[in-house]
């Protein structure tokens, strides 16, 4: 499987049906999460200029940027590099022609943080020559104008959209503009405008015409499309006509065009191409982190970079590529992480926001369980920016465990597990509890369990957590009895002020721990595993979560133990594991109901022993602590063409 990263766009081109069916992209993370910025494609290397920056909606100028970055795809390992800085404004926009970039407008605070917001719209239009290393100030747009879009047609931009303030009110403009870039003084033009104004939306090109997506006018976002033909000198053949809305959410939309194709992507996190009759959108490919208020910019033939913008939980640093033709694309983040993990049996929790690792066995080998072979560190990695935050260590080491979240955000709870604090490891029944304002983890004899219990699966539900499964090992008991089955159903309900740990009185039809699980819809599942007596558990175990009646279903292709398996959507997606055996296992498997299991990769591009699985909104995160290196996570990203679409945020 070829690794694929930072291919020279003038080397690719025409060589998109060499591509594998899947391909791994690492793209230098921005030094600061960023919306509202310019972004253009400029030879081999990407620019950055302006933006916003720190909380959203917040407006002062603390929170502009005067950064501007450029990143040479040639040469990628040297990252992201600041050139003569911007000004600081966001809702600008960048453009590029003839080895020079242009910068349009823009938004300007005037006041500082904690006074009443004092935001201006600029007019003001600039040239970087990379030659020179600086700006030059060119002839003004007619009028200030910010969030707004532009593009480059032959020796033509064209500035469409966006909105005018500094008034009392804002002024949506009813007039859009071109220039000739190849003549100084640039000469404005007046250009028809779309039929209705609109800001925060996208400008691009499908063959000879522009089109406007998306946006917001006065009265709310909207997915509107216009578009405008373009005679071979770059003046107007009509006026601007209806094209097919956009199918999603076009409220800070993103647009590009690669040869003749016309993309967008919005907060939906869908990939659409406009069809080349201009009567419908098709859908190409999706974002793992969806995204408004970022940039969509060429990468190579059949590919796209989306760069920057902000969801629910901030603004984002990471860039992602997407193949424009099908193929699937693994984003790839190293962290350097503050201290030594466990690299693997962690505790992992995942939800929209951040990923939890907890504990864990501090060695890659099998069956190391001296005292210090168990970690106790905690940490958390935000999404939005993949900031790693170190959190309060465990009060001794712990592997194996179950680790659900509170009710308050930032609340954890640690349930059973395997540890050693005396001189030989058992299975532990204790809880713990960390509380987002405490730095240290503290016991939660509600949360206890009814018996010692680790390697359980562990599913969570609207409502209610669920252990199932699992193995009592006390080597005080003798070797006879020193393994026990759990086979007891508990939930875990965390609701209310008192949190509970409850026996349902259901049973497991067989002894199975290390394995994997998952729910679809009021189904719980239970795939590969150990049995009683070690052997690999063939079936597959299905509870009515309602009744707590079992089923068996369809197994997949190869048994697996300590396998990784989730939900997304209508289906689950069955990773990593050893095969008895045969040692780790490499494919990625996916289950539907109507359909039963079937592979989708025969082979991940990527290591994949001791590798957690998580979902992250509409994405798969391939979770994998690097044994030679345990102070270095690697995460591996992939948004499948068919999950569900998750909105980045919305507005009206």
């Amino acid at each position: 499987m070829s690794r694929f990263a930072f291919p020279l766009a003038s080397a690719l081109l025409g060589l998109a049906s060499a591509l594998p069916a899947q391909a791994v992209f690492e793209v230098p993370r921005l030094p600061v999460g960023l919306s509202s910025f310019g972004a253009a494609r400029l030879g081999s290397a990407v620019h950055v200029a302006a933006g916003h920056v720190g909380r959203a909606h917040a407006h002062a100028r603390e929170n502009l940027s005067e950064r501007h970055l450029r990143l040479d795809l040639a040469a990628p390992q040297a990252g992201w590099t600041a050139l003569a800085p911007a000004p600081a404004v966001q809702g600008t926009a960048l453009v590029a022609h003839d080895g020079r970039l242009y910068r349009l407008g823009g938004l300007r605070a005037e006041n500082a943080a904690g006074e009443p917001e004092q935001l201006r719209s600029l007019a003001s239009v600039a040239c970087f020559d990379p030659a020179r290393g600086a700006w030059e100030e060119l002839s003004p747009l007619p009028e200030p104008r910010s969030s707004h879009d532009a593009c480059v047609v032959g020796d033509r931009v064209y500035v469409v959209g966006g909105w005018s303030l500094g008034g009392e009110q804002p002024a949506w403009l009813r007039t859009a503009w071109t220039a000739r870039l190849d003549q100084r003084p640039l000469r404005w033009e007046a250009l028809a405008a779309p039929t209705t104004p609109r800001r925060a939306a996208a400008l691009a090109t499908c063959g000879d015409s522009l089109v406007f997506v998306g946006g917001m006018h006065a009265d709310g976002a909207s997915s509107e499309v216009e578009l405008l033909a373009l005679a071979a000198d770059g003046t107007p053949l009509a006026a601007w006509s209806a094209g097919p809305a956009l199918p999603g959410p076009g409220f800070g939309t993103a647009a590009c065009t690669l040869g003749e194709r016309c993309f967008a992507t919005s907060g939906d996190g869908v990939l659409w191409e406009l069809a080349s009759d201009r009567e419908r959108w098709i859908e190409r490919a999706r974002l793992a982190f969806p995204r408004i208020f970022h940039r969509l910019l060429p990468w190579d033939a059949a590919h796209l970079l989306a760069l920057g913008g902000a969801d629910r939980t901030g603004h984002l640093t990471h860039a992602e590529v997407l193949s424009v033709d099908g193929a699937l694309c693994f984003q790839r983040v190293s962290l350097e992480l503050p201290r030594e993990v466990g690299v693997q049996r962690a505790s992992v929790h995942a939800d929209a926001h951040a990923l939890t690792w907890i504990g864990g066995n501090r060695r890659a080998e099998a069956h190391r369980f001296d005292a210090d072979d168990f970690a106790r560190a905690a940490l958390r990695v935000r999404w939005c920016d993949f900031a790693v935050e170190e959190l309060p260590s465990l009060a001794s080491g712990l592997q194996s465990a179950a680790c659900l979240a509170g009710e308050r955000r930032g609340a954890l709870h640690v349930l059973g597990g395997f540890g050693c604090d005396a001189e030989e490891a058992q299975s532990r029944s204790a809880a713990w509890s960390l509380e987002p304002a405490s730095r240290t983890w503290k016991l939660a004899p509600s949360l206890a369990l009814p018996q010692p219990r680790t390697q359980a699966a562990l599913l969570d539900t609207s409502g209610a957590a669920w252990l199932l499964g699992g193995l009592d090992y006390d080597p005080a008991r003798g070797e006879e009895q020193a393994f026990r089955a759990c086979l007891e159903v508990l939930r875990v309900e965390l609701a209310g002020d008192s949190p509970r740990v409850v026996d349902t009185g259901w049973r497991l039809p067989r002894a199975r721990r290390a394995c994997a699980a998952f729910v679809l819809g009021s189904e719980a599942y239970l795939v590969g595993g150990l049995g009683e007596r070690f052997e690999a558990v063939e079936v597959v175990d299905v509870l009515d979560l309602e009744s707590g009646a079992w089923r068996t279903e369809r197994a997949p292709r190869a048994t697996r133990l300590s396998a990784q398996a989730v939900a997304l959507g209508a289906r689950a997606y069955l990773a990593g594991g050893t095969l008895p055996s045969r040692g780790a296992a490499r494919s990625l498997e996916v289950f539907e109901r109507e359909h039963g299991w079937r592979e989708l990769l025969p082979e991940l591009p990527f290591a994949t022993q001791h590798q957690e699985l998580v979902v992250r909104g509409s994405a798969l995160a391939f979770l994998r602590v690097e044994p030679v290196d345990p102070r270095r996570l690697v995460v591996h990203v992939l948004a499948p063409h068919d999950a569900p679409t998750l909105t980045a945020f919305s507005r009206n």
